[in-house]
């Protein structure tokens, strides 16, 4: 994006396609966990980056991200993703490092895109959820990458 709108709603309404896979997103049935073996919790202030090439992992996820922000980035060139429980943007060595670890070998590749869904962020009466997800969503849009924006679960959609 050349400029980031200053509210959540202003992003719908400029890409009224997030609003389209957000609402497909809150009506899916709930993902229930019955063995634990094999899978991966990731709690708050937590991410963990993952090669689906070579787990055994069926499942990584988190819950319970209120004004927090559960945030994937996919690098699918390399088979690499993150899972990352967010509540601040100020800690911009350690969202540097989610993105570094995330495109792993590929940091000379120019075609590469990293697909980006953020989840979470409900609209609290203080609107922290709210500038939770403009500055995250300033600080992916400054990196010398390439995002490709899926899904923005956030805010009155969440």
């Amino acid at each position: 994006m050349e400029n980031i709108p200053a509210t959540v709603s202003a992003v719908f309404q400029v890409f009224p396609s997030l609003v389209a896979e957000a609402s497909k997103f809150v009506h899916k049935e709930q993902a229930h966990i019955d063995d634990p073996n094999h899978t991966l919790y990731v709690a708050q202030k937590e991410y963990v980056v993952v090669n689906q090439n070579e787990t055994q992992l069926l499942a990584v996820g988190s819950d319970d991200a209120t004004t927090c922000h559960i945030v994937i980035i996919h690098n699918k060139q390399h088979g690499l993703f993150s899972v990352a429980h967010i509540d601040s943007a100020d800690n911009i060595e350690g969202l540097m490092r989610i993105v570094a670890d995330t495109v792993g070998d590929a940091e000379d590749d120019e075609n590469l895109i990293l697909d980006l869904y953020m989840v979470g962020g409900y609209s609290d009466e203080r609107c922290s959820s709210e500038l939770l997800t403009l500055e995250l969503l300033h600080f992916y849009n400054e990196l010398p990458v390439i995002f490709k924006l899926c899904l923005l679960c956030v805010g009155e959609i969440n």
